[in-house]
């Protein structure tokens, strides 16, 4: 059996730090996996609470775009009406522009 100390130990003891820093490497390995592995998971579960937010802004847009389609739909159909009803009065108001014309020119009304 050698010495540690002596000249022709030299080597023995490089291997032996070589030996130590593999093994403190391989002992860190495992630590440094599970921080990103905890790092991940945190990333993840941020996600998974985003994406159950995004779940509920849409829900929110699927019902807000149902309530304004009804309403475009009621504003479409309330202007049809007026429609109609300025083309009656319009008629109405030619009708009375006509008898009033008529009047005034000596005609009988409706002639």
């Amino acid at each position: 059996m050698t010495e540690m100390s002596s000249p022709a130990s030299g080597d023995g003891s490089q291997r032996l730090d070589r030996i130590e820093r593999a093994i403190e490497h391989l002992v860190s390995v495992p630590a440094n996996f599970e921080a990103r592995l905890d790092r991940l998971l945190g990333a993840q579960e941020a996600q998974q609470q985003q994406l159950g937010s995004l779940q509920q802004d849409h829900q929110q847009l699927l019902k807000a775009q149902v309530v304004l389609d009804d309403t475009v739909e009621r504003l479409a159909e309330e202007q049809r009406r007026l429609a109609e009803a300025q083309r009656h009065s319009d008629e109405r108001l030619n009708t009375l522009i006509k008898g009033v014309d008529d009047l005034d020119r000596g005609r009988p009304p409706g002639a």
